[in-house]
């Protein structure tokens, strides 16, 4: 359910013909949220976008980094070698409408379990680790 939930997201599919969300996906960030009862996860989708909105075509966008925050945590781990890391990713329903999220790569290992996810938002970068935006 989470998973089609999150690739049924309007603004992802009109951004790409298909979309991959979560194969190959590129860490860029995790942060525990006030006391710990929420987590929000960066990654970049190193795919570039099929069609990027003028707004990111005017400032060199191609890459759509996504922001999914994770609701009233349960578990979290978290191992991160390097920056910007290549994981897989999968979600898994659990419990009446909880979710695990589970990245792992060479790099880096993430697993959340949380009663709910959500897209917060997605912005468009130059490049796939890019830290520099414009807001």
């Amino acid at each position: 359910m989470w998973r089609e939930e999150l690739e049924g997201n309007k603004f992802l599919s009109m951004l790409f013909d298909d979309v991959a969300l979560f194969d190959g996906m590129v860490l860029c960030g995790v942060y525990v949220v006030g006391s710990g009862q929420m987590i929000d996860v960066y990654f970049d989708i190193p795919t570039p976008v099929d069609h990027p909105p003028k707004k990111w075509q005017q400032q060199g966008f191609t890459i759509a980094r996504v922001d999914i925050t994770f609701e009233i945590i349960r578990e979290f781990s978290v191992r991160l070698d390097r920056p910007y890391a290549a994981v897989d990713a999968e979600f898994y329903e659990f419990n009446n409408n909880h979710v695990r999220f589970v990245a792992h790569g060479v790099d880096a290992d993430l697993d959340i379990a949380s009663y709910g996810a959500f897209i917060q938002r997605i912005r468009g970068v130059r490049a796939v680790g890019d830290p520099f935006r414009v807001w």
